[in-house]
């Protein structure tokens, strides 16, 4: 059980920290894991270089931990040499209601601390991040308008299924980005070349089945693309040709890009919407 923080003593520390320890502790938390090099990334544009940026948010980082706000896991993102470079953060309970208290809401659940994850639950959330800092980059290059980006639980949704059996359909991500006057909406699955073909699929024909209870339509119109972001152009090559080969899967619905045309992808504009 974790100890319970008093809302003025929560106040009392908010006070003493900047509006970018604000911006790290939200990044954080929509991440839910992120590494020390993620986080510079996104704060990159404050400070004169890449080397800045990760000493200055290093600096930021330790001081957010000594106030229990965040914490680390004991594995490091490229092994113990690379000092708090490779730290991986998590927003500690107390993170998550100074942030409640900042947003003026009660916390709706006993925040826990977070346990130490498999490597293949936490490769895959530092996937997503990096996914999230790789459009966030593209906006700051002004080739980009990043309007939202959801990581879960924030982007799943909630639908009565067949049968009117209550039913979650969970992406990765949920994005919204505008290039000009064209705004594009996305669920993303990010895929680590571990999955079994099968599984893909069916998680094909879960989006379908979202799509058919005209939820997502009858709220904004139209029903977001689904794009599965891959490590490698090869594994790409080969979901984009079992997702053309299997029946009953919609053509147009789904996309396959390789993680290294995943920014070019967003750049090139909306893609066709679906009923």
């Amino acid at each position: 059980m974790t100890e319970r923080t008093p809302q003025k003593h929560l106040h009392k520390t908010a006070e003493r920290l900047s509006e970018r320890d604000h911006s790290l502790l939200r990044l954080v938390r929509s991440s839910r894991f992120a590494t020390t090099k993620q986080l510079a990334r996104f704060h990159a544009p404050r400070y004169a270089s890449r080397a800045s940026a990760l000493r200055q948010t290093s600096r930021a980082l330790k001081f957010l931990l000594e106030h229990a706000l965040v914490s680390t896991l004991e594995r490091r993102i490229g092994g113990r040499r690379t000092g708090s470079t490779g730290f991986v953060w998590a927003l500690t309970p107390k993170g998550h209601r100074l942030l409640d208290a900042l947003d003026g809401r009660q916390p709706r659940r006993r925040y826990r601390p977070e346990l130490e994850p498999s490597t293949a639950f936490l490769e895959h959330t530092l996937a997503v991040t990096e996914a999230h800092v790789l459009l966030e980059e593209t906006a700051i290059a002004g080739k980009l308008d990043p309007i939202a980006f959801e990581s879960e639980p924030t982007c799943w949704r909630r639908y009565l299924g067949p049968n009117g059996v209550v039913t979650t359909l969970k992406p990765d991500a949920f994005v919204v980005t505008a290039v000009g006057d064209y705004e594009d909406r996305s669920f993303l699955e990010i895929d680590r070349a571990t999955e079994a073909l099968s599984v893909i699929v069916r998680k094909c024909l879960a989006y379908q089945e979202y799509r058919r209870s005209q939820q997502e339509q009858r709220q904004h119109g139209l029903f977001p693309a689904v794009i599965w972001v891959t490590p490698t152009q090869q594994r790409a090559d080969q979901l984009a040709r079992r997702m053309r080969d299997e029946p009953g899967l919609a053509a147009g619905l789904f996309s396959v890009v390789a993680l290294d045309g995943f920014v070019g992808r967003f750049l090139a504009g909306p893609a066709p919407p679906e009923a």
